[in-house]
């Protein structure tokens, strides 16, 4: 079986960009040919890395012209898609060789411009328990292959050496995010966690607020900085330079940057799956996520905060935004909680449930084998010409 995959390349550190790293060597390892269409993070021409073949995008944003001829020049049996659904353009869609989305559902209610692509779909692969069930009760059937982490890159290091390195104090409580910042209103919950980080600050004086973001588009994305000025807390609230923060923090260097950390805030609004929340906790570090979408089922250790109020969006569906004073209350409960007991849970549960060998051989491997025998009946089945 030929395997063609769609989505931010493998270059690049989004969560997008390391899970297909993580999937499609893993896939060439297992002797499918694979290939990878980069329609964000590679311009230009097709070039092999490391025996991946990666094709450029080419005129439209999201790759689906790219996805319609590479997979002709691949000779592709299937089409993954991992991205947002509700972008792409259903009549190029209807043109994939066996389009399957791996697909992040966000959202309750289910975006009704995600049900209208899913219609189109040779097979459905999602992220969540939570997404699945969501297909689930619209009448979409789907396999569930969460996201896994590399537990070996992305374990546990000495928390003061680690912020030596980062230049961040060491006797003070440091809180951490990462997240990109794309929105205002913040679908990453910024301003909650800065506004209930001021709560928590005031109790203690010694804390300290990690923010690793990057912004495509300064003038889209929530202004952290000058809201962190505007609350007092300039001095206290820590980040990346935006070239680093892009560029030079590989997987090493990120699972560094978590053991810094005493806990990570990941209070978003919505997440098809939310990775930084099972890395952190492969490092040994709790969290505190919203009580919303997928973010819940990641939690070993750490706390879930409750919805403050929920916007209505454009698109037709809910964005339930944290309550900051439940947030303040959980990262007191956290704070004062045995950080020991926290840290080997956190890691216990990544290495049960999220270790990325474990996910391929468990998950991935069972669906492509079964996948392989479906795509081959239908050749068998396929008339011949003439």
């Amino acid at each position: 079986m030929r395997i063609l995959w769609s989505s931010n390349s493998v270059t690049t550190s989004s969560g997008y960009g390391t899970q297909s790293r993580n999937i499609l060597y893993r896939m060439l390892d297992a002797d499918y040919a694979t290939a990878h269409v980069a329609f964000a993070g590679i311009e230009g021409g097709i070039f092999e890395l490391e025996g991946l073949t990666i094709y450029p995008r080419l005129m439209d944003p999201f790759g689906e012209d790219a996805c319609i001829v590479h997979a002709r020049d691949w000779r592709a049996d299937v089409t993954f898609t991992f991205q947002d659904i509700w972008i792409l353009d259903p009549e190029k869609l209807r043109k994939f060789q066996r389009w399957i989305p791996y697909v992040p559902i966000d959202s309750d209610p289910l975006l009704p411009a995600v049900a209208e692509r899913l219609r189109l779909a040779y097979e459905i692969v999602t992220l969540s328990q939570f997404g699945h069930r969501m297909l689930e009760s619209h009448g979409f059937s789907s396999t569930c292959i969460p996201h896994g982490v590399d537990t070996s890159t992305f374990a546990p290091s000495a928390k003061q050496a680690a912020r030596r390195y980062f230049g961040l104090p060491r006797d003070t409580y440091l809180f951490g995010m990462v997240a990109a910042n794309l929105d205002n209103p913040s679908r990453k919950g910024f301003q909650e966690a800065l506004d209930a980080f001021q709560l928590f600050h005031t109790r203690h004086p010694k804390s300290a607020l990690f923010i690793h973001t990057s912004a495509r588009d300064p003038r889209r994305g929530f202004p952290i900085g000058d809201y962190a000025t505007m609350l007092g807390l300039s001095e206290v609230v820590y980040g990346l330079p935006e070239y680093t923060a892009i560029l030079k923090l590989d997987p090493a260097h990120l699972a560094r940057l978590y053991s810094a950390f005493d806990c990570l805030l990941a209070p978003s609004a919505r997440e098809g799956f939310g990775l930084p929340i099972i890395e952190a906790q492969s490092c040994g570090v709790p969290v505190i996520v919203n009580n919303t979408t997928s973010m819940p089922e990641l939690v070993g250790a750490g706390a879930v905060c409750e919805v403050g109020w929920k916007w209505w969006l454009n698109r037709g569906t809910y964005s339930p935004q944290p309550d900051v004073l439940s947030l303040s209350e959980k990262m007191e409960e956290i704070y004062r909680a045995d950080r020991d007991a926290l840290a080997s849970r956190a890691r216990r549960f990544v290495l049960t449930n999220y270790d990325i060998d474990d996910i391929f051989e468990k998950k991935w491997r069972p669906y492509l084998t079964r996948l392989e025998h479906r795509v081959k009946r239908k050749r068998r089945r396929a008339p011949r010409d003439g």
